[in-house]
């Protein structure tokens, strides 16, 4: 069955669209042999409830094993964490949030950097940090998820229209309208600035605040070290934010499945 919402993984038809539609962009030399997301949380919390996978061990799983082995670790772990965990557990799901929501004190930078979403969260944030002065341009980044209706408008451009509401000027926005992930966010919205001779040297990534290192991760790996990157959190739906994420089927989907997703980045030397 075709997804349609991001609580559940491709399968490996549409994994495989994905993967021949995205954009394509070299990894910095100095960058092939880094990965920048660490899976200590998760493997804690797989450890408590005595469940054996090799999924972020295993260096020799191609990406779509890492997203079937991932889909069926996930419905495991979401049977146990909703039937009454313990104080540990929940210690240790804090824990696996708080590794996915760090983010860093904002400096004026060149880029505000804001990941697409139908929600309004990210945009209001991104327009709080402009009127702050702590970027010069705001890159809005997000075509439709794959699932999306083909007629649905743009998270970019919908963005776009949130911020100029919010009092943004139209010529402090840069918007990129073709991505369908955040892999692709970052790849298709890097080459736009290439193409548009913009070359930032700081960036401001804002970012819902569970999918917040994912996207960071990613930045990492295509840019050069030499960039420096601020994580700041949009505010986020009350079903997602800390003390509430882990109680319900739907969102401990998409919370865990950042760590799925980005096991899968790694693998394919994306993260």
């Amino acid at each position: 069955m075709a997804r349609t919402n991001n609580a559940h993984l491709p399968d490996a038809n549409e994994l495989s669209s994905i993967l021949d539609t995205e954009a394509v962009r070299d990894v910095p030399t100095s960058n092939i042999s880094l990965h920048f997301p660490d899976f200590t949380a998760i493997e804690n919390i797989l450890a408590h409830f005595d469940i054996t996978s090799d999924l972020f061990t295993n260096n020799r799983l191609d990406i779509h094993q890492a997203v079937r082995q991932g889909d069926e670790l996930l419905q495991l772990l979401i049977e146990r964490i909703l039937h009454n965990p313990d104080k540990q557990a929940i210690q240790l799901l804090d824990a696996a949030y708080d590794y996915l929501s760090e983010q860093d004190v904002p400096k004026p930078s060149d880029v505000i950097f804001v990941f697409g979403s139908k929600t309004p969260l990210r945009a209001e944030k991104a327009a709080e940090l402009y009127k702050a002065q702590l970027g010069k341009k705001i890159m809005v980044s997000g075509g439709n998820p794959i699932y999306a209706s083909a007629d649905a408008q743009s998270e970019a451009s919908l963005y776009k229209q949130l911020l100029i509401e919010k009092g943004v000027s139209a010529g402090a926005i840069i918007t990129e309208q073709a991505s369908i992930t955040v892999p692709d966010n970052v790849r298709s919205s890097l080459n736009l600035l290439d193409t548009l001779n913009i070359h930032p040297t700081s960036v401001v990534l804002v970012n819902s605040p569970y999918s917040q290192r994912r996207g960071w991760a990613i930045f990492k790996k295509f840019l050069d070290q030499s960039v420096t990157l601020y994580r700041v959190n949009s505010a986020c739906g009350p079903e997602y934010q800390k003390e509430n994420w882990y109680k319900q089927e739907h969102t401990v989907r998409v919370v865990l499945n950042e760590y799925i997703k980005m096991r899968a980045s790694v693998l394919y030397n994306n993260a």
